[in-house]
């Protein structure tokens, strides 16, 4: 997951998660889907330095896409990018047997 950082800058910010969601599942290959997927929710703290910076950088939650953080319900850019990556993580495990066959 070290690779997360060096992934291209997408051309539009998501206005909300559900867009997020959409441009984590392109922006993510498989590999780093289902390592995302098979992590405890006890551990996702674990993505923040990762996965967290990849959100915070390139959905623009540190530049100003006040949109974003106001539709997880949180005021900081870092509490912002754990509620998309909960939201992410919970979004691969509903999808679970589709990515394991």
């Amino acid at each position: 997951m070290h690779n997360l950082c060096m992934k291209p800058k997408i051309k539009r910010w998501p206005a909300n998660i559900a867009e997020a969601i959409r441009i984590l599942d392109l922006l993510l290959s498989d590999e780093e889907k289902l390592a995302i997927r098979i992590v405890p929710l006890s551990n996702l703290k674990l993505l923040h330095a990762s996965l967290g910076r990849l959100i915070r950088n390139e959905f623009g939650l540190v530049a100003g896409n006040d949109e974003l953080i106001t539709t997880t319900l949180e005021i900081d850019p870092d509490l912002a990018s754990m509620t998309i990556i909960r939201e992410y993580w919970d979004h691969l495990r509903a999808g679970q047997s589709m990515l394991t066959h």
